[in-house]
């Protein structure tokens, strides 16, 4: 953070984000290295070093088959739409995404450590994943459909009038990315389970559909590249899940219970701040407090239902 925003401060433009990217690997290096035990030796065994290859052959192709995804997508909004859109486009993702990096990102990191020493009791791996997804739903839904929903006011406080269309895109964007975010547990499951050929397997055949996708309907606009994606990535999701539940013994109904508390929670919470809005006009910095209070209450009722 300090280096983006000296960097950012003393001139360097978008140069800024290039140093803070350093900056934080070149951290995670030098911690990583100051507080592990582990250290290589001179020692080689075949067996094991071709166990990790094929499991780090499938993870690296994960990598990139995703990352080419998250950035095809800008490529060819910008190609057909223009800069300006797909600035609008960009942002909104990065809104849209928060909820991954700060919240789901950290959680798999921790899991995969735990369920990788648990990988032949898929009993136990069940109750863990059923016990987060339940829990990051609690946290994700509620807040990114308040955002949704005041997504006008947010969005003008945080950043400019000028940026109210990545405000709307977001609001298309929402649903899909709340349950990418909370479904992202399952490749930590694929993982833990060393199942990473299933991941990179459906990851590919995500990508292709959801590229093709945006090839044909973002010709309609911008609008129409943000609902191609919400509708691709749900529709996706359930064939996913059919593959990844049936591993571990999870029946579709018990999974979906997991969704269902925090999905009416959120759905007052957005027809309250509706309500509360419409027959209250106020400042879209009362109206983001607003916002923030009705989700914060809409994930404490979610978590003291289920208790």
């Amino acid at each position: 953070l300090i280096t983006a925003v000296y960097m950012a401060y003393d001139g360097y433009g978008a140069w800024a984000l290039i140093g803070q990217q350093i900056a934080i690997f070149a951290t995670k290096v030098s911690l990583v290295c100051l507080l592990s035990p582990f250290r290589p030796l001179m020692k080689l065994n075949w067996p094991e070093v071709r166990e990790h290859m094929q499991f780090g052959r499938n993870v690296l192709g994960n990598s990139l088959v995703t990352y080419f995804t998250r950035s095809g997508d800008n490529w060819i909004v910008g190609k057909m739409l223009g800069a300006t859109l797909v600035g609008f486009y960009s942002m909104a993702f990065m809104f849209a995404r928060l909820p991954m990096q700060i919240v789901a990102g950290p959680l798999q990191f921790v899991m995969y450590a735990q369920l990788a020493k648990m990988k032949d009791n898929p009993a136990v791996i069940a109750r863990i994943f059923l016990l987060m997804t339940r829990i990051l739903a609690i946290l994700i839904f509620p807040a990114m459909g308040l955002i949704a929903a005041a997504h006008v006011a947010v969005f003008t406080l945080l950043l400019s009038e000028k940026w109210l269309p990545a405000g709307t895109i977001y609001l298309l964007l929402a649903p899909a990315c709340a349950a990418q975010a909370v479904i992202a547990l399952r490749e930590t499951i694929m993982f833990a389970m060393n199942r990473t050929d299933i991941q990179l397997r459906t990851s590919s055949e995500y990508a292709v559909i959801w590229i093709v996708s945006l090839l044909i309907f973002s010709t309609q606009g911008i609008e129409a590249a943000a609902i191609t994606f919400s509708v691709v990535t749900l529709l996706y999701q359930w064939r996913y899940l059919s593959i990844m539940l049936p591993l571990i013994g999870v029946a579709r109904r018990d999974y979906f219970s997991t969704y269902l508390i925090p999905l009416v929670a959120t759905g007052l919470g957005i027809v309250a701040y509706i309500a509360i809005s419409t027959f209250m006009p106020m400042a879209h910095w009362a109206a983001s407090i607003l916002a923030a209070v009705i989700a914060i209450t809409a994930i404490l009722g979610s978590a003291l239902v289920q208790k």
